[in-house]
C-alpha cells in the first residue's frame, strides 16, 4: 500500500513561503505561509526557507575576494650537527588533550629547573564527572568526556552520579546513552533521569525471554578497561542457521539507545500522549514488549519460541522474528491518519492507527525492545518513512506493506529520492540513499573569505518543487577541512545552502542550485566562500639570534588524532557530536615575552609556525636560556574540538647538565591495576639506577594523603600496594586521587579512582 498521504512528522520539512523579489533586495515581500491540509500540529518550529538565490543577485564585493595572507612557516630551528651522545635526556612527558575551539595547550621549558611542564586548558569536568569517565569503558571515555564538557556542572554531577551508582552489567549501556544524547535533552527540566537506568535494566530483563538472541558481555566495569556488551543472534538468511555477533556500535545505537527519531524520550500516558510520571506514564521499551491492550496480542508472547532473527525470505511473513514482528504490527495497527498524528511509540500503540511515520516509529521501538537492531530511514523530501534491521548488513523492512529485503519498491511507486537518511539517538543523521535508488555523491567545500577551510558550517540539501516551494532533504556539518559529503539520488536537481557564524551562502533564507541534474555514479563538488574570515593566531616568523646558545634541546612528536564535529538537527535544533579520525591544529614555538603577547591576543614572534597541521616531529635547540613554549592551538577553528597526543623530551649538553649537579637516569610509572578499585590497587614503577624515590598519594586539592615509598631504591622494577588508607591508616573517601613519583631527575603522575 503506497503511502499516498503526507507522512505525519516529516511534513515540517516542507518549506513553503512566497517570495516576491523586487528591484531592491531590501524590499522583498515574504507573503504568508501555506500549509498542506494534512500537516498535523507540531511543537517543533517550522524551518523557514524562502526560495532560490537567483544568479543575477550573486554576492559581489569582498565575499570570496580576500587575499589569503601568506605566512611562510620556517623549517625547524637550525641545528649544529651533533650525535645523540652529545645530548643527555633529563626530562620527558607525554600528553593527550582535548582542545575545544579557542583553546590551546603548551609544553613549557623551565631553564633554571631543567624541566618540562605540560600546560593544559582548564578541566571542564567536575570531579564526579571525571570519576565517571574513569569508570566507563575506555573506548567510550572520549565521547563521555566531550558530552560532560558541554553540560553545566550540575548536570554533570547528576549523570556522573547515575553512572557511578550502578554496577555490572548496565554501566556501559547507561554511560553510552549519556555520552550520545543531546545535552538539550539531558539538561531539560522535562527529562526524567531514571529512564536511563530503567531502560538498561529492561534490555537485560527482556534477554531471557528471547530465544533468537542473547546478550553477551565482554569484561566488566569492576575490572575496567575496554569492557562492552553486544548481542549474539541466530539467523537463517542463507538457509543454514548461523550465530552472528552484532557489531558493538549497532548494539548501543540501534538497540540500547532511549531515542528513536524526533520524539522526546520520556514517560508517556498511553491514554493522552502527555508526558506523565510513572506508574501512569510508561516508557516504550517495557510497554511495547510486555503490555497488550484488550483484544490485541502481547509482543513477548508472539515471539516466544522463535529461534531465528529471520529466514531470508523476501516480502514474506513466514520469516522468523522479523516475520512475527511484521504480523504483530499488522495486528495492532490500522493504516490511516486520524485527527491525531502522535510521535511517541506508547501513544501510537494505544491509538492503533497511523500512516508510514507512525508505523516506522512503533516498528523501530518494538523491534529494539525485542533486541533487534533497527533504524528508520527517512525520505523527508519524498514523503515516506520505513525501517531497516541489521543482519550483517542493513536489510530493508516495511511491515505495513510486508516488504522485507526489497528496497527498490519505491522506484516502482514513482518516488524520486534526493536524500534518505537514518537517525541516530544523539539527533545526528547519515545518508543511506545508495540503498534505495541509483545515486551520485556531492562534496560541499566551505572556505572563509581568505580561502581557509571552515569547520562546523551547516550544509542543507533541498529539492525544488515549484519556484516558491522547497523540500529539505538532508543536512550535515563540515569537518576540519571544510568538507561535507552526501550520497544523493539521481535524475534530480540539488539545491543547497550553507549556514555558519562566518556567513551564509546564499545570503538570507534562500537556496542556490548546486547540481543541475544529477546523474548516477557521478561525483559533484560545490565550493563556496563565506563573507567573513575565521580567527587567526597572530604569529610572525622570528629571526635567528646573533649568538644562540647550544645547551638545551626539545625533541617533540605530536599528532592530531581526532576531532569532534558538531552540528544541529534541522527538525529540533538539538546539537549532536561526531567523533572522527584525524585532526588539525596550529603550532608554534616562542620565548616567554612573546608567549605573553600571544596570551594577550597581540601579534608576536615565533618559530616553526604551522597552520592546519596534523602532525609534527621536531628537534628544537633553545637559542637562549629563557623560558620557552611549544604551543598547540585550536584557536583558528570555528566550532570543532581537536584531539592531540604527543611526547616531549628535554635534552641537555653533558657540560650544561653536569654543571647543574644533576645525573641522568630513567624513571617509569605504569598504570595501576585495578583502576578504579574498591579495596586495593597495585602500583608498578621502575628506576634506571639506585636513586632516592618519593612515591605518594595526593587528593585533587594537592594535599598529600599518604606516602608509599620514601628513600633510596635500587635500580629495577618495583611494585607497591595502596589499600585506600591515609597516613593514619584511616579509609579515605571515594574519589579521584593523584599518584606521584619523584626522583632527582624526574616527576611523573597519573590518576587513580577509588570507589566503595
Amino acid at each position: 500500500m503506497p503511502d499516498s498521504g503526507m507522512s505525519r512528522r516529516y511534513a515540517i520539512g516542507l518549506l513553503v513561503m512566497m517570495l516576491v523579489i523586487g528591484s531592491s533586495m531590501a524590499t522583498a515581500d515574504h507573503g504568508e505561509f501555506i500549509y498542506p491540509d494534512s500537516v498535523r500540529e507540531t511543537t517543533v518550529p517550522l524551518l523557514i526557507r524562502t526560495g532560490e538565490w537567483p544568479d543575477e543577485f550573486e554576492a559581489t564585493g569582498e565575499q570570496g575576494q580576500g587575499i589569503r595572507p601568506e605566512r611562510e612557516p620556517l623549517a625547524a630551528f637550525p641545528e649544529i650537527s651533533q650525535s645523540d651522545s652529545d645530548w643527555v635526556l633529563i626530562d620527558t612527558d607525554t600528553f593527550f588533550v582535548r582542545l575545544p575551539v579557542d583553546e590551546a595547550c603548551a609544553i613549557r621549558f623551565d631553564c633554571p629547573g631543567e624541566s618540562l611542564e605540560i600546560l593544559l586548558p582548564a578541566d571542564q569536568l567536575t570531579a564526579l564527572a571525571r570519576q565517571a569517565v574513569e569508570y566507563a569503558p575506555d573506548w567510550l571515555a572520549l565521547e563521555l568526556e566531550d558530552a560532560f564538557a558541554r553540560m553545566n556542572s550540575g548536570s554533570q554531577d547528576v549523570y556522573a552520579g547515575i553512572i557511578l551508582g550502578v554496577v555490572d552489567p548496565i554501566v556501559d549501556e547507561i554511560a553510552f546513552v549519556v555520552a550520545h544524547t543531546a545535552t538539550q535533552i539531558l539538561q531539560s527540566v522535562n527529562f526524567k533521569a531514571q529512564i536511563l537506568t530503567e531502560n538498561a535494566e529492561d534490555v537485560y530483563a527482556h534477554d531471557p525471554l528471547i530465544d533468537y538472541a542473547d546478550i553477551v558481555d565482554y569484561g566488566s566495569a569492576a575490572a575496567g578497561g575496554n569492557y562492552y556488551s553486544t548481542v549474539l543472534y541466530r539467523t537463517a538468511e542463507t538457509g543454514d542457521t548461523l550465530e552472528i555477533e552484532l557489531p558493538r556500535e549497532r548494539y548501543y545505537w540501534d538497540i540500547v539507545h532511549i531515542k528513536i527519531t524526533d520524539e522526546f524520550p520520556t514517560y508517556i500516558n498511553p491514554a493522552t500522549g502527555a508526558a506523565t510520571d510513572p506508574p501512569v506514564g510508561r516508557f516504550w521499551r517495557e510497554f511495547l514488549f510486555t503490555h497488550a491492550d484488550s483484544g490485541y496480542p502481547a509482543l513477548m508472547d508472539e515471539l516466544a519460541g522463535c529461534l531465528t532473527l529471520w529466514e531470508g525470505q523476501v516480502d514474506n511473513l513466514a520469516n522468523g522474528a522479523v516475520g512475527i514482528m511484521s504480523q504483530w504490527i499488522l495486528d495492532v495497527m490500522d493504516f490511516g491518519s486520524g485527527a491525531e498524528r502522535p510521535i511517541q511509540p506508547v501513544r501510537i500503540y494505544r491509538k492503533h492507527l497511523g500512516r508510514c511515520g507512525e508505523h516506522g516509529d512503533i516498528t523501530a521501538a518494538a523491534a529494539r525492545s525485542a533486541l533487534i537492531a533497527t533504524n528508520s530511514p527517512l525520505a523527508m523530501a519524498s514523503d515516506h518513512v520505513w525501517n531497516e534491521f541489521w543482519d550483517q548488513r542493513w536489510v530493508h523492512w516495511e511491515p505495513v506493506n510486508v516488504y522485507v529485503d526489497s528496497p527498490w519498491h519505491y522506484e516502482g511507486w514513482g518516488k524520486v529520492f534526493l536524500g534518505i537518511f537514518n537517525w541516530q539517538g544523539d539527533d545526528g543523521i547519515w545518508t543511506v540513499t545508495e540503498r534505495y535508488t541509483p545515486h551520485c555523491t556531492l562534496t560541499v567545500a566551505v572556505t572563509d573569505s581568505f580561502g581557509y577551510p571552515v569547520d562546523g558550517a551547516q550544509v542543507t540539501i533541498a529539492r525544488k518543487s515549484t519556484s516558491i516551494i522547497y523540500y529539505e532533504s538532508t543536512w550535515g556539518s563540515t569537518d576540519r577541512d571544510g568538507l561535507c559529503r552526501f550520497t544523493l539520488g539521481d535524475e534530480t536537481s540539488v539545491y543547497a545552502r550553507i549556514d555558519s557564524d562566518l556567513g551564509t551562502v546564499p545570503p538570507g533564507p534562500l537556496y542556490k542550485l548546486a547540481v543541475d541534474s544529477s546523474a548516477a555514479d557521478s561525483h559533484y563538488t560545490w565550493v563556496k566562500s563565506l563573507q567573513n574570515h575565521r580567527p587567526r593566531v597572530l604569529a610572525q616568523p622570528a629571526s635567528l639570534p646573533g649568538e644562540p646558545t647550544d645547551s638545551y634541546q626539545l625533541r617533540l612528536s605530536w599528532e592530531a588524532v581526532g576531532e569532534f564535529c558538531y552540528g544541529d538537527n534541522r527538525l529540533n535544533n538539538n546539537t549532536f557530536s561526531d567523533h572522527m579520525d584525524g585532526g588539525a591544529v596550529e603550532f608554534f614555538v616562542c620565548d616567554e615575552p612573546n608567549y605573553a603577547a600571544y596570551a594577550s591576543s597581540d601579534s608576536f614572534l615565533a618559530y616553526n609556525i604551522m597552520e592546519d597541521a596534523d602532525s609534527l616531529e621536531l628537534t628544537f635547540t633553545f637559542p637562549t636560556h629563557d623560558g620557552w613554549y611549544a604551543v598547540l592551538s585550536n584557536e583558528e577553528h570555528v566550532v570543532n574540538s581537536q584531539l592531540v597526543r604527543g611526547r616531549a623530551d628535554l635534552y641537555a649538553r653533558p657540560s650544561a647538565h653536569v654543571a647543574s649537579g644533576r645525573s641522568p637516569g630513567t624513571v617509569g610509572l605504569d598504570r595501576t591495576r585495578p583502576n578504579p578499585f574498591t579495596s586495593e590497587t597495585w602500583i608498578r614503577y621502575s628506576v634506571g639506577k639506585a636513586t632516592p624515590v618519593d612515591l605518594a598519594i595526593y587528593d585533587v586539592t594537592g594535599r598529600r594523603v599518604t606516602t608509599l615509598v620514601s628513600g633510596e631504591v635500587p635500580g629495577g622494577d618495583h611494585r607497591v600496594c595502596w589499600s585506600g588508607l591515609d597516613a593514619a591508616g584511616r579509609d579515605v573517601a571515594p574519589g579521584i586521587y593523584v599518584l606521584r613519583i619523584e626522583t632527582p631527575e624526574r616527576r611523573l603522575s597519573h590518576k587513580v579512582v577509588l570507589i566503595r
